[in-house]
């Protein structure tokens, strides 16, 4: 086995966001909880490196709100 490493965000609960959604680079899950987001492409293949990266979470809710726009 090789080590991916990966973030997930949690956003606050969003109830009018009522499905889940992907774009090339990130993806929210809603939950009752909160909203989860993750980045699909973040190139860290083999890596064990724990330490958050705020840049990451900053360019998956980022490029998320990019492809809402186009949809309204």
């Amino acid at each position: 086995m090789v080590p991916v490493r990966d973030q997930l965000t949690f956003l606050m609960p969003q109830p009018e966001v009522n499905c889940q959604f992907s774009n090339n680079d990130a993806y929210a899950i809603p939950r009752r909880d909160g909203l989860v987001v993750g980045s699909t492409d973040n190139g860290r293949y083999g890596s064990t490196d724990l330490s958050v990266d705020l840049k990451q979470t900053y360019d998956a809710v980022a490029s998320l709100a990019q492809s809402m726009k186009t949809l309204y």
